[in-house]
């Protein structure tokens, strides 16, 4: 029980001792009250004693958080290739295990991606994982590419989401520059021949 119950009787120089284990069951501060001894010295008279208050500082439980950071230049041509880098960052104070990160491609028709799907065992606390996929534009659009990675945090499981957007662009004709060159060639001319008739 508490507070602790000591020997009736100590002798000079005598000491006893009683120990308690704790369970922090919530994070935060508690404070553990003073202690009041009781006691009768050698001539009978009645004393007191008591020692200090103090607190104990329950500190959050360790676990891992993981962000996903997803880059690659923003546009590919059609037809074309580019690539995707994926890092997956633990904040936490714990090592994330058992990760499986699994993407996804909105809409899923004209944007292939190759390698976006991994599994690692464990990413240590404040350390990271890197890796690349393979983007392939087979269709012009706007897509997006969405990473989810679920892992164990070490108190429970969770699931993290990254993502980003790729533009596939539209195939660039060649007579589409020339239908803007001959407009402006005409111009020159026609000014460059009122010039000469001005002049003569």
């Amino acid at each position: 029980g508490y507070p602790p119950k000591i020997k009736e009787t100590l002798d000079p120089d005598q000491s006893d001792s009683a120990v308690y284990v704790m369970n922090a069951v919530k994070e935060g501060t508690i404070e553990v009250p003073a202690i009041a001894v009781s006691y009768t010295d050698s001539k009978k008279n009645a004393r007191t004693n008591k020692s200090n208050p103090f607190n104990i500082s329950i500190n959050p439980k360790s676990r891992a958080d993981l962000a996903i950071e997803l880059t690659s230049r923003p546009r590919i041509p059609l037809n074309g290739e580019g690539m995707l880098n994926i890092k997956i960052t633990n904040l936490g104070t714990a090592s994330a295990t058992r990760i499986e990160a699994e993407g996804v491609v909105k809409p899923s028709d004209g944007l292939q991606v190759t390698g976006l799907d991994e599994s690692f065992f464990e990413i240590p606390a404040q350390s990271e994982v890197n890796y690349t996929a393979t983007l392939s534009g087979q269709k012009p659009g706007t897509y997006t590419i969405l990473l989810k990675a679920s892992y164990d945090t070490g108190d429970g499981s969770a699931i993290r989401e990254g993502t980003t957007e790729i533009v596939v662009l539209k195939r660039e004709y060649k007579y589409q520059y020339l239908l803007l060159i001959i407009p402006i060639a005409i111009i020159i001319a026609w000014t460059y021949r009122r010039y000469r008739e001005y002049k003569y």
